[in-house]
């Protein structure tokens, strides 16, 4: 049942996107029929936290899975750290969704020295990374519109490891 209800989810995504070469990858996978590679064995994968990224790192972790004979472990963690462990060569052995413009010389460096490979330019060179406030929040809290604003105001953004520190600081 998971097998087609993902084979459902990957037909409807766009063919020219990198989701489509995912879908084509993960077609040919599941389509096939093949019963795996032995040689494949153990595969990393960083579970970021993230919906898109999670979301990502599942199905990848199902295709290598059940379409190569994979054994798939998802490593829970940060976009930094799994890129310092890849960098190292101490895995994760795949990063699903790693934002190559906040961190451009850890991913430059690791592709120059040959322990990174980028299999996808889809956060290269676009997408928008930025802190945004939503307009009810602001409405409230008028001063907010400003990242020395949000600083003043750890009250309003609780971190549970470090209450009093806020989450932006």
């Amino acid at each position: 049942m998971l097998r087609s209800w993902l084979k459902k989810l990957l037909c409807r995504m766009p063919r020219r996107s990198a989701c489509g070469i995912a879908t084509a990858v993960a077609l040919l996978a599941l389509g096939s029929g093949c019963g795996g590679d032995p040689s494949c064995g153990r595969v990393t994968i960083a579970d970021l936290p993230w919906p898109s990224a999670a979301l990502t790192a599942r199905i990848q972790k199902i295709i290598l899975e059940e379409g190569y004979g994979c054994a798939a472990e998802l490593l829970p963690g940060d976009a930094h750290e799994a890129l310092e462990g890849m960098e190292r060569g101490e895995g994760p052995d795949i990063a699903p969704e790693i934002w190559a413009t906040s961190m451009p010389q850890a991913v430059q460096n690791g592709v120059a020295a040959g322990s990174l490979r980028i299999a996808g330019d889809a956060f290269l060179s676009g997408g928008t990374e930025g802190w945004y406030v939503p307009e009810y929040v602001v409405n409230r809290y008028p001063k907010l519109g400003d990242l020395e604003e949000v600083l003043k105001r750890p009250d309003l953004f609780p971190d549970p490891d470090e209450p009093g520190r806020g989450r932006f600081y």
